[in-house]
């Protein structure tokens, strides 16, 4: 087995994961019904999850290349539009708000603009990597 692999991996997905409202979904089941229950529920679920997720990733490393790199770059492209529209719309609104609520809304959309920085610059990596095949 390729520990740096795991460790690698492990790095990426836990910092994700800590975000993901699911174990607040999970205390709630635990409060009302057996723990174990719950526990052994929410090990199946995620257990599927990660089946499905590598399943597929083994899928598309069948396809071309080019294939993978064209629709990812497509998803990014796309996610940075949509990010840019949302931060674009809270900034439009903010003109009647005022005071606290309106430094929630502008740290908001400076987020969707970081954000979509992001996915333009997987985009472009994506377009580079295509063009260097």
């Amino acid at each position: 087995m390729d520990w740096q692999l795991s460790l690698l991996t492990f790095a990426l997905i836990f910092p994700v994961e800590l975000s993901d409202k699911t174990f607040v979904a999970a205390h709630v089941l635990s409060t009302r019904y057996h723990p174990a229950a719950v526990w052994l529920g929410v090990g199946i679920a995620f257990g599927l999850q990660c089946l499905i997720a590598v399943s597929a990733g083994q899928a598309v490393s069948y396809l071309p290349e080019w294939i993978v790199s064209v629709t990812s770059i497509t998803l990014f492209l796309v996610g940075a539009v949509v990010l840019l529209r949302a931060a674009l719309l809270t900034v439009s609104g903010l003109a009647v708000l005022a005071g606290r609520v309106l430094l929630r809304y502008l740290r908001l959309s400076l987020l969707h603009y970081f954000a979509a920085a992001v996915c333009l610059l997987f985009a472009g990596v994506g377009v580079y990597s295509l063009a260097t095949v």
